[in-house]
C-alpha cells in the first residue's frame, strides 16, 4: 500500500476481476494494518503513511465495520475504504 495511487489500485481490481472471470473462486482486500512494533508504525512518514489513529484498540473490532486509518501521500482514508469496498463487490456478485 505505500506508494498505492488511485491508478495503481484500479488496476489491482481489474486485475482480480480478471483472474475471477478465468476461475479464481475467492479474493480478499484489506485496509493497511500498522502493527505496533512494525516500521510502519515506528516510522510511517518514512513510507509515505499518515496514521491516524494509534488507538490500536480501532483496528481489530470483531463483528463491527472495519475502517481505516492510514491517509497514504496520494489516498485519503476515505478514498482507501471506497476502493476496498469496490474490490470485495466483485466477490459478493
Amino acid at each position: 500500500m505505500p506508494g498505492e495511487t488511485f491508478k495503481t489500485a484500479k488496476q489491482t481490481i481489474k486485475f482480480a476481476r480478471n483472474l475471477k472471470e478465468i476461475g479464481l473462486t475467492s479474493a480478499d482486500f484489506y485496509y493497511l494494518t500498522p502493527f505496533p512494533g512494525t516500521p510502519i508504525w515506528d516510522n510511517p512518514e518514512k513510507f509515505g503513511i499518515e496514521i491516524i489513529s494509534r488507538d490500536y484498540s480501532n483496528y481489530l473490532q470483531a463483528g463491527k465495520k472495519a475502517k481505516c486509518y492510514v491517509n497514504t501521500q496520494k489516498l485519503k482514508s476515505k478514498d482507501i475504504e471506497k476502493l476496498v469496498t469496490e474490490a470485495k463487490h466483485i466477490w459478493n456478485n
